[in-house]
């Protein structure tokens, strides 16, 4: 697990939540259906956006920093990393990226996450 960029913020807002499926769903030829537990843990997923400061020719700029620590440290989502517990914001909480994020503006980014616990 990798730890979240120093100089990166953590105030996410529009926060969502929503639950993972955790069962494989079976059904027998005479149609009864039956559900089969995966895992003892239903994981959650979280969605929320974070606002990152980004200057043109500032390489040290909030979201570029994002991004090399992305390209660089979890290697394009590949690694788990740390993040705030939306369940507990005083502590932490180990995710994977759920869906790989998105951005849009200029000098503020709007940067869209998803993330699933571990």
């Amino acid at each position: 697990m990798k730890n979240w960029p120093d100089k990166v913020n953590k105030k996410a807002y529009g926060l969502e939540t929503s639950f993972g499926k955790n069962y494989t769903e079976v059904t027998f030829e005479a149609g009864t259906k039956r559900r089969i537990l995966n895992d003892l843990k239903v994981r959650k997923k979280y969605t929320f956006k974070i606002d990152m400061a980004d200057e043109p020719k500032n390489q040290a700029s909030e979201y570029k920093v994002f991004m090399n620590w992305f390209d660089n440290t979890i290697h394009g989502g590949a690694e788990s990393f740390s993040f705030i517990d939306f369940e507990n914001v005083e502590n932490e909480k180990e995710y994977f990226f759920a869906e790989l994020p998105s951005s849009s503006g200029q000098d503020i980014k709007t940067v869209s996450f998803s993330l699933e616990e571990v």
